[in-house]
């Protein structure tokens, strides 16, 4: 057990290095530093306090509260990731209030003279003696806080990828999926540890439950920052900012939901900015750029993005990202069948109709097709992949 601890601190501590080091480091990568820095912290106490027993010990049972910071550091992350506005640090610290309440709580024994005691054994807080209700139901409410984050972090994901198809035609490099994953597993990993926790089990399985469950959170992380290099190289934040600067307009635009109002364009209006819009896309054929946003589209015809917006969803019942992937599509038709020679391979055909990724592609094409590119291609002839 202690072996696991071992590499999930080693991981964690290796991640830091590697956030600490990287040239472009933006606000985001702070929270994310810390929540590695604890993780390493938290197993190095499970180690040191394995087979070992300490009464009173004030850090000590301030270090059994750590887990409490999971969840909020992660909100801290995500925040930092989409909102370009700093923020106050009484906003931060109020997201911390459980934390410091349960150190305070937990060491009233070693301020006052009460019928009960606090110590940990083995790493896991104990109590002897009689203690007040209110400690055990701040001691259930404070663990769900947890479980409670995660879900809240889910939804502003959600959220966040909504706004993000009002706004941009490709998003693969900034819909932030390994954030949403990763709040996915530190949700199942917090059911599985308090799950186990309430069962009659030795401390040994819980301890072993909490091991293999964190370390396969710290393990995905750095399997992300492989597959996505930015995350520990590059600043992660780089893209995000890069689409706050492009014209969109203030970051909170990316989650905003655009209302529909009685003050839209008219009938005529609309018939005409229709016209206008179509005779765009299929003469200038904008969606060839793969980073076409909103306010590039909405520029070009010479109206507001929110005009563009609400013309989009009332005449096609779409959003701008699967109005302008849907032109790719045909351009993607297009290609396949006037290539006759089939000298081009299919994800060539992809990015040459304005897709930034393979798995776009597919989706699209399969959607509205539906067969994919290859199969779509030997229809029309031999396949080449």
């Amino acid at each position: 057990m202690d072996l696991i601890f071992a590499i999930g601190a080693f991981q964690a501590i290796f991640m830091v290095l590697l956030v600490i080091t990287k040239k472009n480091r933006s606000r985001a990568d702070i929270p994310l530093i810390v929540y590695l820095s604890i993780t390493a912290i938290q197993f190095g106490f499970y180690v040191y306090f394995n087979n070992y027993t300490t009464t009173s010990n004030f850090l000590a049972i301030w270090a059994t509260g750590l887990h409490l910071l999971y969840g909020p550091l992660m909100h801290f992350y995500i925040i930092e990731l989409i909102i370009k506005k700093s923020k106050k640090i009484i906003w931060f610290a109020k997201h911390l209030v459980i934390f410091f309440i349960w150190g305070f709580v937990y060491n009233l024994p070693n301020f006052f003279d009460l019928n009960f005691d606090m110590y940990v054994q083995n790493g896991f807080l104990r109590l002897s003696g009689t203690s007040p209700l209110f400690i055990s139901l701040f001691s259930y409410s404070a663990i769900l806080s947890g479980g409670g984050y995660s879900i809240w972090n889910l939804v502003i994901l959600h959220k966040y990828r909504k706004g993000l198809k009002i706004n941009y035609s490709s998003i693969d490099q900034v819909n932030l999926n390994w954030v949403s994953n990763w709040a996915y597993l530190f949700l199942f990993s917090f059911l599985v540890i308090f799950a186990v926790s309430l069962m009659p089990v030795s401390q040994y399985f819980v301890k072993i439950s909490i091991a293999v469950s964190v370390t396969t959170v710290i393990t995905y992380i750095g399997f992300s920052g492989y597959k996505q290099t930015n995350i520990f190289f590059d600043g992660i934040g780089s893209k995000l900012n890069e689409s706050r600067n492009s014209g969109t307009g203030e970051p909170n635009s990316l989650s905003e939901k655009i209302r529909y109002s009685k003050s839209g364009p008219s009938n005529k209006n609309s018939s005409e900015l229709i016209d206008m819009l179509e005779n765009t896309m299929n003469v200038k054929k904008p969606y060839l750029n793969e980073d076409l946003s909103l306010y590039d589209l909405a520029e070009e015809i010479g109206v507001s993005r929110q005009i563009l917006s609400q013309l989009i969803n009332d005449n096609y019942k779409k959003t701008f990202y699967e109005f302008i992937n849907d032109y790719r599509v045909k351009e993607a038709q297009r290609i396949i069948e006037t290539d006759i020679s089939n000298h081009l391979k299919i994800a060539a055909i992809g990015f040459d109709a304005g897709f930034r990724s393979r798995s776009t592609f597919y989706k699209f094409f399969k959607k509205n097709i539906g067969v994919t590119p290859v199969e779509y291609r030997k229809k029309n002839g031999a396949s080449k992949e």
